[in-house]
């Protein structure tokens, strides 16, 4: 994804979304689309604030696991997807069963993640 791309699915989807949402910090890793000139320039530009974050730094990134959690979901499914469609629509069905559940035990966990970087000196966790 390029830089272009980005800023075209944050001003589409993203900026109309986070309206409802006041005081809210916008968190992103270290990819190019992210981090190019052309893209600090649009969120400086739009008032998103941005969360300073460690780059290289999943085992603090909560979607991180969530992306894991929907792979294997999407690994599981049976027959394989034969076409870019089938896996787009297998890969949209699976984010749909998410559930809150799911993603508030990702958050609860996430005193043993930082007490497990922490201890491994922001080495490699098994989170």
């Amino acid at each position: 994804m390029d830089s272009d791309e980005y800023i075209n699915i944050l001003a589409n989807h993203f900026i109309p979304w986070v309206d409802n949402y006041l005081n809210s910090i916008f968190q992103q890793d270290g990819a190019s689309c992210h981090t190019s000139t052309y893209t600090v320039w649009w969120m400086k530009t739009h008032n998103i604030p941005i969360l300073d974050w460690v780059m290289q730094s999943p085992n603090l990134n909560l979607i991180e696991n969530l992306w894991n959690h929907l792979d294997s979901q999407v690994r599981k499914r049976k027959p394989v997807p034969r076409s870019k469609q089938e896996l787009i629509g297998i890969i949209q069905d699976e984010w749909r069963k998410i559930t809150i559940e799911t993603c508030q035990h990702l958050i609860l966990s996430m005193p043993n993640w930082v007490k497990a970087v922490i201890k491994a000196k922001g080495g490699h966790t098994k989170y």
